[in-house]
């Protein structure tokens, strides 16, 4: 059984660990290894068993949590950030996303996915995936296997 008084305790300890290493950004942008990143490290794009990138099982789940929908254009760029990725491209992959010090206050067109999110909906995030792992039903491979992803 569940514990998920438990599984909340858990899942601060996991944010403050986590949370000392990323910073909140309140855009889609490519981390260290080219993934589409949102909130505190919320990878767009996970590794499936095969190696190979895909997205996330539970990321329209996680989106919607917090209003936000996958359109047809939002679908592209992620497809292509997923054959940049599998063909070893990672800075083709990054080139789709601004670099996570992008300052989107100022230029807007940074912006290329055209989202915004406040630190709640990237608490929202978090807390999604690491009740998913936390409970077993979520990919172990949040984040690529190499690179630093701050």
């Amino acid at each position: 059984m569940i514990n998920y008084r438990q599984i909340g305790n858990l899942q601060e300890q996991i944010f403050d660990q986590i949370g000392a290493a990323e910073s909140f950004r309140s855009f889609v942008y490519h981390d260290s290894v080219g993934v589409p990143t949102l909130g505190y490290g919320f990878a767009l794009l996970v590794r499936d068993e095969s190696d190979r990138y895909v997205i996330r099982d539970d990321l329209s789940g996680a989106l919607s949590a917090i209003d936000i929908e996958i359109d047809g254009e939002f679908q592209n760029t992620l497809d292509e950030a997923i054959d940049l990725l599998n063909a070893g491209n990672v800075a083709g992959s990054s080139s789709l996303f601004p670099s996570p010090n992008a300052n989107i206050a100022d230029d807007p067109s940074l912006n290329t996915m055209g989202i915004t999110i406040d630190e709640n909906h990237g608490r929202t995030l978090f807390n999604y995936a690491a009740a998913s792992i936390i409970r077993g039903t979520g990919t172990n491979k949040i984040y690529p296997q190499e690179g630093n992803h701050s």
